[in-house]
Parts: C-alpha cells; structure tokens; sequence
C-alpha cells in the first residue's frame, strides 16, 4: 500500500473517531434505547451531525493535501 493512501486511510479513521464522540454521547443520554436516540438525532440534527462532517471533510482534504505534497 502506498504512503499516500495510508495517510489518507488513517485520517479518515481518525475523523470517523472524533466525530462518533458525539453521536456516543447520545446514545448515553438515551440510555442506550434506540428509539429514543433516534429521536434525539432527528430533534439535535444540525448539532449532532454537521459538526462532524466538516470535521470529516476539512481532516480528509488536510490528508489529502499532505499526501500531494510529499513525493513519493
């Protein structure tokens, strides 16, 4: 495997694991009953999911970025 992809690969585990943290503590919050959690995404979405995508985004393209510039 290339160094680029593991680069890229890892930021995308890493990015996955920051932005799970939330959607975790929700889970805890709903006492791990799934409706409820279901239903407290729905009421929070914007605060529960849109945080965490950019976070994917901006972790992913740094990654990205990172592994363009490095020659191979």
């Amino acid at each position: 495997m290339e160094f680029h992809s593991v680069v890229v690969l890892l930021a995308i585990a890493v990015a996955c694991l920051l932005s799970g943290r939330t959607m975790t503590h929700y889970f805890q919050l709903e006492s791990y009953q799934f409706p409820g959690y279901f239903k407290s995404l729905r009421r929070h979405m914007p605060r529960v999911i849109l945080p965490g995508a950019i976070l994917n985004l901006l972790w992913i393209g740094g990654a990205w970025l990172f592994a363009s510039i490095i020659p191979e």
